[in-house]
């Protein structure tokens, strides 16, 4: 990786305005790039600006020096396409990056509930790697139809004093005694054991990445190593 130096302007594709200096450049980095094209490229820049003959142009007539001065600023063109589409790719990332975050942090929310309102048999399941329509299962094991509804109405209001968040529809009820709440990038199920055997979302989502959980989530349990 090579740093090559292009005038300001030259870092948007297209524009038609030149340097208004000299020496106004930013540093940009291009695999493959010398930093004799990038020199090159700025000395075109520069005649354009001055109305001169670029340095380097073979001839003597001005057709082969537009030539050279066009080739100069196509390779300039290029390395700042180049960059703008790094650019992108890298915005992209760390936006994911940021919504990655604040999903992990919307299931621990509610995996956190789930663990003050006695729920049983706990898990956050990563899925994001197995589906396109969302990261994280929250999956808790509720004993009564009170229970169910209490660790479901706990997690709503979790989700919309700590993060601003509401589920999809409100509660999804599959049945009496399996609630869902949909989140989007986050899905909880609040189940009686009959129906979390039945249904089995523990094996279909086998291969998920099981969030390590805190200690302190499971009360009055031996703290793991």
């Amino acid at each position: 990786m090579g740093g090559d130096v292009l005038p300001t302007e030259m870092m948007m594709p297209g524009a038609a305005a030149m340097p208004s200096a000299p020496f106004q450049t930013v540093c940009v980095r291009s695999r493959g790039v010398g930093a004799r094209n990038a020199r090159a490229a700025v000395r075109g820049w520069e005649a354009v600006r001055v109305g001169a003959q670029p340095r380097g142009c073979s001839g003597v007539g001005g057709a082969q020096s537009r030539r050279q001065l066009g080739h100069h600023c196509a390779r300039a063109r290029g390395i700042a396409l180049a960059c703008v589409g790094a650019g992108e790719l890298a915005k992209g990332a760390a936006e994911e990056a940021i919504a990655e975050s604040e999903s992990r942090r919307l299931a621990l929310a509610l995996a956190r509930v789930a663990s003050d309102a006695k729920g049983d048999d706990l898990s956050v399941l990563a899925t994001s790697k197995l589906t396109m329509w969302t990261r994280y299962f929250v999956l808790v094991t509720a004993f009564s139809r009170p229970q169910i509804d209490a660790i479901s109405k706990r997690m709503k209001d979790a989700a919309k004093d700590q993060l601003g968040r509401v589920p999809r529809g409100g509660n999804k009820t599959a049945s009496s005694s399996w609630v869902v709440l949909d989140f989007g990038d986050v899905v909880a199920h609040v189940f009686s054991p009959q129906e979390r055997d039945h249904y089995d979302i523990d094996s279909l989502y086998a291969s998920a990445e099981a969030v390590e959980l805190p200690d302190d989530f499971f009360p009055g349990q031996p703290q793991r190593d």
